[in-house]
């Protein structure tokens, strides 16, 4: 069985342009990744980083994830792996602020490769992409989401004729 088309695109176009976002994200960043799944397409965007302090894997098949967050710490000896069992539709809790704290981080990024954002209503996907904000910029006041500059990578290709 061919490997789902969806996923096959995200690793192309990681791998096309992992130079280019990591440059964009720039160095010593914490990555959150919703929806991990085959977590394999995200090594090409780690092999890209400057000095990534923490890897956080999201999603909700908990052994899945634990042998993924498990052959990544072996292949990243040197990047801190936090993999969360949670459903990222939904309000989650992120590792506690302190246990990042004491580290250099510069900037927090949100993967967001898979295509889940495109089967949720309008309401769900506007409470996922506030979540978000509140995940990046901790104790943000709740009202100030709409206020806040959000920088966001979107990777685009015209279809190669």
């Amino acid at each position: 069985m061919d490997e789902y088309y969806i996923t096959r695109t995200e690793i192309d176009i990681l791998q096309q342009n992992s130079r280019e976002i990591a440059t964009i994200i720039g160095g010593k960043c914490l990555l959150i990744e919703y929806g991990s799944g085959g977590i394999e397409k995200v090594y090409h965007l780690i092999d890209a980083l400057q000095s990534p302090t923490d890897y956080i894997p999201i999603d909700i098949a908990k052994e899945h994830l634990f042998n993924y967050a498990e052959l990544t710490s072996s292949k990243y000896s040197g990047l801190d792996i936090i993999a969360v069992v949670a459903d990222y539709t939904q309000e989650l809790k992120l590792p506690d602020e302190k246990l990042l704290n004491d580290k250099d981080i510069k900037n927090k990024v949100i993967l967001f490769a898979g295509s889940t954002i495109g089967n949720l209503v309008y309401s769900e996907a506007v409470t996922l992409l506030k979540y978000s904000i509140f995940y990046l910029i901790p104790n943000l006041p709740k009202f100030s989401f709409l206020l806040t500059p959000i920088r966001a990578i979107s990777v685009c290709h015209a279809p190669q004729t």
